[in-house]
């Protein structure tokens, strides 16, 4: 590895535990930069954040950039926001085209209601200018243990799952990306949103199920998402939430013309626009999917950019 970083490179991937590791070497590429790097996928631990930024500021040449922040028990952590994304800003990244960021689950507000998040207006301004993105995935969520008892959610102790904690204002989201005309995919991940009951349920949103007259309404309203649901169990939750998220998906379409495949609330869409522009939604599958494969694939290295819009 060492060997590795010493030489010329156009792609570099650095694991959770690569930074401290070889903390010395990439200083010393911090200082004097990669000249032909274009990919770079790296993970953020706590501790590692203003090196990990200074090295990516430093190579704004990238035309792939894909950063996680870890997940933080310990406290919030704001630093992606107030040093790492504004950095990006400003025509310093016009080389951009796709660019994936995970934001660990507590580097939330702590003011923020029943232990949601949402990202700063300061960080989606910034986003916003990288007007040379085709793809760009935003996710939040955080790991929870076996029982957490702010939202009394039981899981699996040995298999830790990312709960969503993202609760998403798609209308605010949507202003800040409007100028992005060149966007083929957009991913959300960690979205979670509020049912009748109000901000209280967000937390659990995709665990409760909770269904109202409301539910059926939309239901009875929308027969041909039928077939987009599998199962009979929670059903009527189910085809609700999808035409939910492919309403969300539309307005998206009206305001990126050459949008062609979006993931909001764990459902993937596909938008086909024929010669008058008229657009056809594709819904992807018969169930919820995160798309983890898909995702890694396309914002990960050895991809195309121009793979985005392709489906599994």
């Amino acid at each position: 590895m060492a060997s590795l970083l010493s030489a010329p490179l156009r792609s570099l991937e650095l694991g959770h535990r690569s930074v401290p590791e070889f903390e010395d070497l990439i200083r010393v590429h911090t200082q004097e930069p990669y000249q032909n790097l274009e990919q770079l996928v790296l993970a953020a631990e706590v501790g590692d954040e203003a090196l990990i930024a200074e090295f990516i500021h430093r190579h704004n040449r990238l035309q792939k950039l894909s950063v996680t922040q870890s997940y933080n028990y310990w406290g919030c952590n704001t630093h992606f926001d107030r040093i790492l994304i504004p950095g990006l800003g400003k025509g310093r990244f016009n080389h951009l085209r796709s660019l994936y960021i995970q934001w660990g689950g507590r580097t939330k507000d702590e003011d923020r209601p029943h232990g949601l998040f949402d990202l700063p207006q300061e960080s989606l301004s910034v986003i916003g200018e990288l007007t040379t993105l085709e793809q760009l995935c935003l996710r939040c969520d955080e790991e929870r243990a076996e029982f957490n008892f702010e939202t009394m959610v039981r899981y699996d102790i040995h298999d830790p799952q990312a709960h969503s904690v993202w609760l998403i204002d798609h209308e605010n989201l949507r202003a800040h990306l409007q100028n992005l005309k060149n966007l083929k995919l957009l991913a959300i991940r960690g979205d979670t949103y509020c049912d009748y009951t109000g901000v209280e349920a967000a937390s659990l949103y995709y665990n409760t199920f909770t269904v109202s007259i409301e539910t059926w309404d939309v239901v009875r309203a929308h027969p041909e998402l039928e077939p987009f649901v599998q199962g009979q169990r929670e059903r009527e939750w189910e085809i609700a939430h999808l035409s939910r998220m492919l309403d969300y998906a539309k307005e998206y379409a009206n305001v990126l013309p050459k949008l062609e495949w979006m993931l909001c609330g764990q459902r993937p869409m596909k938008f086909i626009r024929n010669a008058e522009g008229v657009i056809e939604f594709d819904i992807l599958g018969f169930e919820r999917d995160e798309c983890k494969t898909y995702l890694a694939r396309v914002f990960g290295l050895n991809s195309e950019v121009e793979e985005a819009h392709m489906t599994e």
